[in-house]
C-alpha cells in the first residue's frame, strides 16, 4: 500500500491545540518548547506532525474563527491561529518507514 510523500509539522500553542484540534491522537504530538519571553501568553508549544493532506486540514481548521464551529467550542475560547513555522518532508519511495523518517526528521529541524 502506498504511504503518503509528504509529511507536515508545526509549533501550536497548548492551550490552541487541546481545545481546537482535541480530535487528532496523541501521536500526532511529537514534541514541545515554551517560551519565557516577557507578554508572551503562548509559553507551551506542542509539535504537531501530520501526512500533508490532514495537516493542511488541521490548519484550515485553525484558522476558521470559533463562532462559526459552535459544536466544537466545548466552553473554552481559542481564536483563529496560523501556525508561522510550518515545515514538510518528502519521504522517499523506498522508505519502509515513513512516520518513523519524518519524525526523526522533524525532531532534528525544530531541535526538541
Amino acid at each position: 500500500m502506498p504511504h503518503p510523500t509528504k509529511y507536515m509539522a508545526a509549533s501550536i500553542p497548548r492551550y490552541i491545540r487541546t481545545a481546537r484540534l482535541s480530535h487528532l491522537p496523541r501521536s500526532t504530538i511529537i514534541g514541545c518548547w515554551f517560551t519565557k519571553a516577557a507578554g508572551n501568553v503562548n509559553y507551551v508549544f506542542d509539535v504537531i506532525m501530520l501526512p500533508e493532506a490532514q495537516f493542511l486540514r488541521a490548519k484550515s481548521h485553525l484558522a476558521v474563527p470559533e463562532s462559526a464551529l459552535p459544536s466544537l467550542q466545548c466552553g473554552k475560547f481559542a481564536p483563529p491561529y496560523s501556525p508561522t513555522d510550518i515545515k514538510e518532508i518528502t519521504i522517499p519511495l523506498d522508505e519502509s518507514d515513513p512516520e518513523g523518517y519524518a519524525k526523526s526528521h522533524f525532531i532534528k529541524e525544530f531541535g526538541l
